[in-house]
């Protein structure tokens, strides 16, 4: 064998014996270690999305079950543009309402969800997911509403609203929280998780 034919054989064997590290591969692995797809923030943005436009609509279905209606995109806009006409405060609160939750659906999968024992199942992720929107809940009607609305005279655990709103919060946070996990869930491969550091790894698989 020449020199030539050594040197061409020992390359072979050295590209053989090195990893697949396409970028492919690189998706695939993200896969694994992410949500059960190789774009896990797509996905992720993409449930924060439908969640946020999901409660908004909701609330105006409310009548259903015997209770008022909960319109948060005039709440918002009645705090951003208080002498705007009904319209402009409706858009911007709109606006501002829908940028939160998509923002919160991101926190909360990526930053929150992480931190929680319960396990990445559905069943796990559903009831994490409620028991985030009832701490909500709690911090919205003890802090959130009186705070912001003090002309209203909501008074302590915001009462003086009256039971319709008090019981539509925790129902506008359930359902809020019902379609992100249910979208984090069914978008991907196998049920939701995120990498997990720090503290939290100790919860991991």
């Amino acid at each position: 064998m020449t020199a030539n034919e050594t040197l061409s054989t020992s390359a072979s064997d050295s590209q053989s014996d090195t990893p697949n590290t396409s970028p492919r591969s690189a998706d695939q692995t993200l896969a694994v270690s992410a949500d059960g797809t190789p774009r896990p923030v797509a996905h992720a943005m993409l449930a924060a999305f439908a969640a946020s436009q999901f409660a908004l609509i909701s609330g105006f279905w409310y009548g259903m079950i015997g209770l008022s209606k909960i319109d948060w995109s005039r709440f918002s806009g009645h705090l951003i543009a208080p002498e705007a006409s009904d319209v402009t405060r409706y858009l911007l609160g709109y606006l501002a309402t829908s940028i939160n939750g998509f923002v919160f659906g991101l926190a909360y999968a990526f930053l929150i969800r992480p931190l929680l024992p319960l396990p990445s199942t559905r069943l796990g992720n559903f009831i994490t997911g409620q028991l985030v929107g009832v701490g909500m809940s709690v911090v919205g009607l003890l802090w959130w509403t009186p705070g912001n609305f003090p002309d209203f005279h909501p008074g302590f655990f915001s009462h003086g609203l009256g039971m319709d709103i008090i019981i539509g919060t925790f129902v506008w946070h359930g359902a809020f929280f019902l379609q992100l996990t249910s979208f984090l869930d069914a978008l991907g491969n196998r049920p939701w998780s995120v990498p997990r550091v720090g503290p939290a790894a100790r919860f991991g698989k």
